[in-house]
């Protein structure tokens, strides 16, 4: 959520989805989330860093790795983040890969890849997966604190709730990987000046 000021700046709100003040009914924002040291770092009600990667874990029922941490282990590339009654944690940068399991260090073998990208963030599905595509759409648009999710149309096909890619530029000639979705926060002015 974006919120801008009569002052020409914009800043983030964790915790307020729009100019009225309603707060957000996130999961994500349900739960008190501890630094490394154990010490408190987003406090209950608030929408924690990796917001958006935590619902949608959460949503699709699967498991958390965060590509800005290695793993203890040789076999696992990435930190496993722990969401549940014992902890909850948070991804270092915001960034995670969704799946049952990733190993490859590629993170090729995501269900999903989230980058967090300040106002907005992109979602890759490495395996291109449609069914994910719509199922993770379809989870973006019950979130409070969603303003727009944008789809790579040329290859998922237009989605109910979504727009495609090219309405935001997105959609390029470059050999770089496309997202499959964009997602754009809630943006409020609390002054119409």
């Amino acid at each position: 959520m974006v919120v801008t000021s009569d002052r020409g700046f914009a800043t983030i709100s964790r915790r307020e989805v729009d100019l009225n003040g309603r707060v957000t009914s996130s999961e994500a924002a349900k739960h008190f989330y501890l630094d490394a040291g154990g010490k408190l770092e987003t406090d209950n009600g608030m929408l924690p860093s990796g917001f958006l990667l935590i619902d949608l874990a959460i949503g699709l029922k699967t498991n958390l790795f965060d590509p800005d941490r290695r793993a203890d282990g040789v076999r696992k590339p990435y930190k496993h983040v722990r969401l549940g009654l014992d902890a909850w944690e948070l991804p270092a940068f915001g960034n995670g890969l969704l799946g049952d399991d990733v190993e490859k260090a590629d993170g090729s073998d995501a269900l999903a890849i989230v980058a967090a990208n300040g106002g907005s963030d992109l979602i890759y599905v490495p395996g291109g997966g449609s069914d994910t595509v719509r199922r993770i759409v379809a989870l973006l648009l019950s979130y409070d604190y969603v303003g727009g999710s944008f789809v790579d149309e040329e290859r998922y096909g237009k989605l109910p709730g979504a727009l495609s890619l090219g309405e935001i530029g997105l959609r390029g000639s470059s050999g770089l990987p496309r997202p499959a979705i964009a997602v754009a926060f809630k943006v409020f002015y609390l002054n119409s000046a």
